[in-house]
């Protein structure tokens, strides 16, 4: 089960760049939202 065994040894490494530009994404299409990784709170800007 190389693939197994792969994922766990390539995702982790992989997931705080891969988490960041995702966040910086969202931040940039949903601009009344602040995306944190502990989660999303709505700034008071939205209406």
């Amino acid at each position: 089960v190389i693939i197994g065994k792969w994922k766990f040894v390539w995702f982790p490494a992989r997931t705080e760049i891969l988490a960041h530009s995702i966040v910086e994404n969202l931040n940039n299409k949903l601009p009344n939202y602040e995306i944190s990784q502990d989660g999303v709170s709505q700034t008071s800007q939205g209406c």
